[in-house]
């Protein structure tokens, strides 16, 4: 997972440069969004994010679009969606434990894995 940290998002394969860049657009987004607004959840990306913001025990930083690098929080997000690529389950099913309650890494890991299956 922190193959990417510090890495160019330029410079990040396909995947991993498009999930940033769309994580880091629906973070944005939801920033700019008036108080008390709905967070867009009506995709997989967006029910990831959202499980992650409801059920995150800490705080998870994620810089804006144009941001040049990869940061540590993003590395271990884009970590998980490597894991389920690879097909490792229990350990992304593990990072997903470190971050959130356990209703919420349900959904996170079902919505990640959503979106391996669209990719592929």
């Amino acid at each position: 997972m922190y193959d990417v940290l510090d890495r160019p998002v330029a410079e990040l394969p396909d995947f991993e440069r498009e999930t940033l860049l769309a994580l880091r657009r629906w973070v944005h987004a939801v920033s700019l969004a008036p108080a008390g607004a709905a967070l867009p959840a009506d995709d997989p990306l967006g029910r990831a994010l959202q499980a992650l913001d409801r059920g995150s025990s800490s705080e998870i930083v994620v810089q804006r679009p144009c941001f040049a690098t990869v940061e540590e929080p993003e590395a271990v997000l884009l970590g998980i969606w490597q894991l389920v690529r690879r097909g490792d389950a229990t350990a992304a099913r593990g990072v997903i434990a470190m971050l959130v309650d356990p209703r919420s890494a349900t959904i996170l890991f079902d919505a990640v894995c959503e979106m391996v299956r669209a990719s592929a």
